[in-house]
């Protein structure tokens, strides 16, 4: 219930937000822009709901190196890394975490001013280690996603990201230097 009470109030808190301020002149997001975004998430998996001990958790970083892709001044690729962290309780004593660690690339593209609509793909090592288990268990996996930020300053941003990973939505904060 905390969980979707916090997801709750960070929703209302991007609404509220979303409708201050005029337009910004920069750009949101184009070639040299660093982004670090914290993010909290809801797991892609219903029925852990009722054992979540430290919800989904996301940090993000990325840089923009290639900017003016459609010719229009819009359309930026962005890379750089991304972490993941959840903590559960499958059973009496027994807790089990995941991590995921990659890194990530993105298709950015400013349809409204201060809004930066983004799709990208994630690429790195997920693995699910704790009592549950014996001994750590890991793979290689993708993450994919569909995500929007918009800046409330000209360096804060709120924002939200859908996609196919361990989180089916993540709402956060967006730093922008």
């Amino acid at each position: 219930m905390k969980v979707r009470n916090l997801i709750l109030g960070l929703a209302v808190a991007f609404a509220g937000f979303a409708s201050l301020g005029e337009a910004n002149a920069q750009k949101t997001f184009e070639k040299g822009t660093q982004t670090a975004s914290i993010m909290i998430g809801l797991p892609s998996t219903t029925g852990l709901f009722s054992s979540i001990v430290v919800p989904p958790l996301t940090a993000v970083y990325e840089y923009g190196v290639v900017s003016n892709l459609f010719g229009n001044g819009k359309g930026t690729i962005g890379v750089g890394g991304q972490g993941e962290y959840v903590l559960f309780r499958s059973g009496a004593d027994n807790y089990s975490g995941y991590f995921f660690f990659g890194g990530r690339g993105a298709l950015h593209y400013e349809f409204v001013p201060k809004l930066d609509t983004y799709a990208g793909l994630a690429l790195g090592w997920g693995f699910y280690g704790g009592n549950a288990y014996s001994g750590a268990t890991g793979a290689f996996i993708y993450q994919s996603f569909i995500g929007a930020r918009y800046y409330v300053t000209p360096t804060l941003g709120l924002g939200g990201e859908v996609g196919f990973g361990y989180s089916l939505l993540n709402l956060g904060v967006t730093y922008r230097f």
